[in-house]
């Protein structure tokens, strides 16, 4: 049933490991007025074609994006995926269609391709470029988790990669990595952390 939902309204290699106001961490105080959204001050590589060890995020190319999820994910990672593009994505402009079957080239490429890879460490998810299409876009990026089922968490996070958000210290002004104005985009796993947030929401409506 869920592959018949078709609509919701919507690198550096990231890895995970284990508003209005000012706010403060420890003794610097943090503005919620920053960019977090590729290319910022701080995340201004060129997008490329990369790879799983190499590669880097960019932002995607439209904001009528595809999704596929690989048999590598298990039914409840997939239900999950589902979930949090639902809940977290839908409050944005973004128009997530999600597809039976990947499109792997051609001008119709999926663009985001969730799977599973056995990384090892504190890596808990990797998200990259597969096609760069400018120096700022991406025709199709990959997801991987190392988890055949990923938290919600990680789910959120590694998406908004491939949206174009970056981490706190990517961002221009740097903002601590752990600021709770980021959201699921918190550089610290925490399954507690799934929501996209406000500022995140902007950010991606400002883009797309």
């Amino acid at each position: 049933m869920e592959d018949n939902v078709r609509k919701l309204s919507t690198i550096a290699v990231c890895s995970i490991t284990a508003a209005t106001t000012l706010f403060a961490v420890g003794t610097t105080a943090w503005s919620a007025n920053f960019d977090n959204m590729f290319k910022t001050a701080n995340a201004n590589w060129d997008c490329r074609d990369g790879e799983r060890d190499n590669g880097l995020f960019c932002r995607t190319d439209n904001a009528e994006m595809t999704i596929v999820r690989e048999p590598g994910m298990t039914s409840q990672g997939d239900k999950d995926i589902v979930t949090t593009l639902r809940n977290e994505y839908s409050p944005t402009d973004l128009k997530v269609y999600i597809e039976s079957e990947g499109v792997y080239n051609g001008d119709t490429e999926t663009d985001i391709v969730y799977d599973y890879h056995e990384y090892g460490g504190n890596i808990k998810g990797v998200t990259w470029c597969n096609d760069a299409v400018s120096d700022t876009k991406c025709d199709q990026h990959y997801v991987e988790f190392d988890d055949t089922d990923p938290t919600m968490n990680e789910i959120c996070h590694e998406t908004g990669h491939a949206v174009g958000l970056t981490h706190g210290a990517q961002a221009s002004p740097p903002q601590d990595q752990r600021a709770a104005v980021l959201g699921c985009m918190r550089a610290y796993a925490n399954s507690s952390y799934r929501d996209l947030g406000s500022h995140n929401t902007s950010m991606i409506n400002g883009a797309y």
